[in-house]
Order: C-alpha cells, then sequence, then structure tokens
C-alpha cells in the first residue's frame, strides 16, 4: 500500500457585524396657518383689598342726675382704604350684666338699629359716629349695660373680636 496523505484545510471566516441604516428620518413641521399680528400675551392683575370695619373701645360714662344727659360717642372705624362703598348695621339694645332700660336709662336718637355708610374712596381711619345719650337719675343701683353691636356688613369685613363693645353706666347716687 502506499502511503495517503491527509490534509486539513485551515478554514478562516470572518463576519463583518458593521449595521449599515437602509433609511433616515427627519421630522418636519410645517404651519397650518399664518398670522400677521404679533401675539402678545395679556395679563391684568386685579387687587381687590377687603376694607375691615371695627367699633373702638367705648370708655364706662357717669351716669350724671336730672335733667343731665350725657352723650357717649361710640366709633365705628374703616381700618382699611376702599375703593367701594361700605354699610355696616348695628345694633344698640341692654346689656348682659344690669342691663339697662331703654328709654328710662338711656336713648339713642338716631335709633337703636341702623346702617353707617363709608362711601368708595373713602381712606383708612375714616370714621362714623352713634351716639347714646344717658339720662341721669338719682336712683341708687348698680351699674348698668349697654351693648353696641355691629350686625351686618356688605363690601367689607368685620374685625374678628372687635364688632362689639359694651357701655358701663357707673351710677353715682349713694346706696
Amino acid at each position: 500500500m502506499e502511503p495517503t496523505a491527509t490534509s486539513r484545510p485551515n478554514l478562516t471566516v470572518t463576519v463583518d457585524l458593521t449595521a449599515t441604516p437602509t433609511a433616515t428620518v427627519e421630522p418636519t413641521v410645517e404651519p397650518t396657518a399664518t398670522s400677521t399680528l404679533p401675539v402678545q400675551p395679556t395679563v391684568t392683575a386685579t387687587l381687590t383689598r377687603t376694607s375691615l370695619v371695627a367699633v373702638q373701645v367705648i370708655e364706662p360714662l357717669i351716669e350724671g342726675h336730672p335733667p343731665e344727659i350725657t352723650s357717649c360717642a361710640v366709633v365705628v372705624e374703616l381700618r382699611e382704604a376702599t375703593d367701594k362703598e361700605v354699610t355696616v348695621t348695628y345694633v344698640v339694645e341692654p346689656g348682659p350684666l344690669n342691663p339697662a332700660s331703654p328709654d328710662s336709662d338711656y336713648r339713642v336718637p338716631d335709633g337703636i338699629t341702623g346702617n353707617l355708610v363709608f362711601p368708595g374712596g373713602s381712606p383708612a381711619g375714616t370714621t362714623r359716629t352713634v351716639v347714646i345719650e344717658v339720662i341721669g337719675d338719682r336712683i341708687a343701683e348698680k351699674d348698668e349695660t349697654i351693648v353696641f353691636r355691629l350686625t351686618g356688613i356688605s363690601g367689607g369685613e368685620l374685625v374678628a373680636d372687635q364688632s362689639e363693645q359694651m357701655l358701663t353706666i357707673i351710677d353715682d347716687d349713694a346706696m
């Protein structure tokens, strides 16, 4: 037998894994309408301020003797300037402790109920006054009380805890 030779071919395979795009997509924007006027945003700010109203403290008043009548001016104050009209309603009534009697201990010339008006444009510090007249007597009695209360408001807001005050009538007769 004759010798045979076996050969094994040395095979090398090269694979190219480089990707090549096949299509390119580019976004396009086409306007659907055009305007010849420049668009400017408009901002309007309206500052609305709530006008605050309060009753000033009422000092005690000595009763006096007939025919003496002592006046007490109850002052209601606008605490913030207002650009619109503010209307406040009030009531004057006997107090909770030793209540004073209307027409015998006191009277309110403009009525025990009413309205106080602060016109638009009123500055802070504008006031309205309600007069309570204390009728003097010679009766020995305990000190009496009258309540002045703001009962409502339109165009503003009542200051918390300052919408009511008490007037104390100090008796000056011997017991």
